[in-house]
């Protein structure tokens, strides 16, 4: 769960990922990150397809948020491992 403040309104979301080896804390943004949006919906739970992983690798990723006010919200770091 993102923790937006009073008032805030989101205007875009998704998800940051990156190879843990390369980058344990991805943010939007970073070279070594790639992030991927959502289109259409602003508020609830989402999914999000992402392309290009490397199997047998571990990646982190985290969920954003972007604010009517420009603020980019993160979620906690999560892991995962492709097969």
């Amino acid at each position: 769960t993102l923790s937006l403040g009073a008032y805030a309104v989101v205007t875009d979301r998704g998800v940051v990922y990156a190879p843990t080896s390369q980058d344990a804390n991805p943010e939007v943004g970073n070279s070594l990150a790639t992030s991927a949006t959502i289109s259409g919906g602003t508020g609830g739970a989402f999914t999000v397809g992402v392309t290009g992983l490397t199997t047998g690798t571990a990646y982190s990723f985290k969920p954003w948020a972007l604010t009517s006010q420009g603020v980019r919200v993160y979620g906690p770091v999560g892991t995962f491992t492709t097969s």
